[in-house]
């Protein structure tokens, strides 16, 4: 088996929903390999069906999942639509891939079941092997995944606590303000106010004892 740190081999093979799979192109947060031995057992089918029901936390985490087994493409299609798996699924009926992770039984020729999780730059992040507990897989991605999901998380920013008494955050009333920063006046109150010495808006003659206006007619 491969060990933390070592670089992952490639897999290209054509998957169960018809596109080829390439680990190189998955990217994310990290892509997780299952091996398991045989489609339709009892082990396998209960391993692949909790991969499934935690396919949506997974992928939200960043995180895709392929399933592998030295079945035939046929079955392995079979397989997966018959439990609705949302992710791929690999048939590696030549061995090529079992072989290059080092998960092959050697006198049967099927897979062991090991799960690998692999980084992005094609580095084995970790590694899980439980040939009889199948269940043990999925809890131990779920939390590797978590802790890896929570590192890549960006700090949060710490926010000051006000002390008491504090002034607030407003300017002190004998800071003057910049024209373009401080209250406007209302449009009502920015209304010239009448003179009280201009003259009524009317053709009314004006008072006896006013003066004429320069150049009027007396």
């Amino acid at each position: 088996m491969l060990k933390v740190g070592e670089l992952a081999p490639e897999i290209d093979k054509l998957a169960t929903d018809g596109q080829r799979f390439v680990l190189s192109r998955q990217g994310g947060l990290c892509t997780v390999v299952f091996f398991f031995p045989k489609a339709f057992t009892p082990g396998c089918t209960v391993e692949t069906r909790q991969f499934r029901d935690n396919h949506v936390e997974l992928a939200l985490a960043g995180a895709s999942v392929v399933g592998i087994s030295t079945d035939d493409h046929r079955t392995q299609c079979r397989f997966a639509e018959s439990h609705n798996v949302p992710f791929p699924m690999i048939a590696d009926d030549d061995r090529s891939v079992c072989r290059a992770y080092g998960v092959l039984w050697p006198l049967i020729g099927v897979a062991r079941r090991v799960t690998y999780v692999v980084d992005p730059g094609m580095r084995v992040a970790a590694v899980f092997h439980h040939e009889l507990q199948a269940t043990k897989h999925r809890d131990d991605v779920l939390s590797f995944i978590d802790e890896r999901f929570r590192a890549a998380r960006p700090p949060a920013v710490p926010t000051a606590p006000r002390s008491v008494g504090a002034p607030s955050l407003g300017p002190p009333s004998s800071v003057r303000l910049p024209p373009d920063v401080a209250p406007q006046p209302s449009p009502a109150s920015a209304l010239p106010a009448a003179s009280p010495s201009a003259p009524p808006d009317s053709d009314a003659p004006a008072p006896p004892g006013t003066p004429a206006p320069p150049g009027s007619p007396s």
